[in-house]
């Protein structure tokens, strides 16, 4: 299995019935759409939730790994929040 392309990933419109997410090095990682096109607000959440894909590996890789020493800990559960509210797009 390769690589997938490190984070963060960044939202942004494509055309108008499409996000882009970019990588941070500006190159389009992939899009997300609806059909129909006109459900703006189901294609921005997908967009949200894509995004937030290499946050959400990172912690659960960090959780589950006995070397980290990651517990959950009030840092741990504060990141897990952030990282949610990233997902669903909150601030």
């Amino acid at each position: 299995m390769s690589a997938h392309t490190p984070g963060p990933w960044k939202i942004g419109l494509h055309d108008g019935t499409r996000q882009a997410l970019w990588s941070k090095d500006g190159i389009r990682i992939a899009e997300a759409f609806s059909v129909p096109s006109d459900r703006k607000d189901q294609i921005e959440a997908n967009a949200r939730l894509i995004a937030a894909a290499p946050d959400l590996l990172e912690m659960l890789e960090a959780i589950v790994d006995p070397e980290s020493g990651c517990r959950l800990t009030a840092l741990a559960l504060t990141n897990a929040r952030t990282i949610i509210a990233k997902a669903r797009g909150s601030k």
